[in-house]
């Protein structure tokens, strides 16, 4: 997706507002999508196409050129279905059209590539089932804050590494909780922190992932969910309650027969 803004309009807050909304457009999170934006005056009226979308008129000699050259203002990516997980979004932007400096922002997950300063890490397994926790700083990202990765181990021979199933980013260092991991069985566990949950019932082959921020709130679209408590049983069955961070004391329940690959309300 290739989309031009006026110069007048760029800002991060803006560009963000366009990458929020084209991700909820998408839903499906295995899907990989990538936003362009160009900054530009709108002088006249015309067509400007990329090789894969229309792009609304814009007539400067700069954006022709930033086009040809695909020298976009900022840049939106989700790695998608085929990516190390699945469920990252980041985006680089310039300060300015006129600038040469980036920031490079965080909007979910992580980056797996990046320095990290680990600062907390633990395992947990039962059978064949092996779950790791790391808590992390990332150089160079914004907001900045600490990050931690949820693992599941890959026993395939074809792989037989740790793969990551979720990462929740907090504003400030927590010990990692006790119950932030639970086991059901030998088979089946999930995970939990901040506005995710994950679980597996075949021993980590496969992972259902649940976020508030997108599955639960697409209207009322604040800015934090916390899942304040959670039980889910054996059998599948369970209940969650959670609350926007800038409303405590207005909760949801929830709750969930399919060991918590969907969520609904009362």
């Amino acid at each position: 997706m290739r989309i031009t803004i006026p110069e007048a309009s760029y800002s991060r807050e803006n560009i963000e507002r366009f990458f929020r909304f084209y991700s909820l457009r998408h839903p499906n999170m295995k899907e990989r999508l990538y936003v362009y934006v160009y900054a530009g005056d709108l002088n006249r009226s015309g067509d400007l196409r990329s090789d894969d979308a229309y792009v609304p008129s814009i007539d400067t000699d700069k954006l022709r050129t930033n086009l040809d050259d695909n020298k976009w203002d900022a840049h939106f990516v989700r790695e998608g279905y085929g990516s190390y997980a699945g469920r990252e979004e980041n985006y680089s932007y310039k300060l300015n059209p006129a600038s040469d400096e980036e920031k490079l922002v965080i909007l979910k997950g992580t980056l797996i590539n990046r320095s990290k300063t680990i600062v907390e890490s633990w395992n947990r397994s039962s059978g064949n089932l092996r779950v790791r926790v790391l808590a992390y700083y990332l150089e160079g990202v914004d907001p900045p804050g600490v990050f931690y990765t949820f693992q599941s181990f890959n026993s395939d021979p074809d792989w037989y590494d740790w793969e990551e199933v979720m990462t929740s980013r907090r504003d400030q260092s927590i010990r990692i909780p006790a119950d932030s991991v639970v086991f059901l069985s030998d088979t089946s566990a999930y995970v939990t922190m901040g506005s995710m949950y994950a679980v597996t019932t075949d021993s980590g082959a496969n992972w259902s992932v649940w976020d508030a921020e997108r599955d639960f709130d697409r209207v009322r679209r604040h800015e934090n969910w916390l899942i304040n408590h959670l039980e889910v049983g054996a059998s599948g069955n369970g209940t969650m309650t959670l609350s926007p961070s800038d409303q405590p004391s207005v909760p949801s329940v929830l709750h969930t027969s399919d060991f918590g690959r969907t969520w609904n309300p009362e």
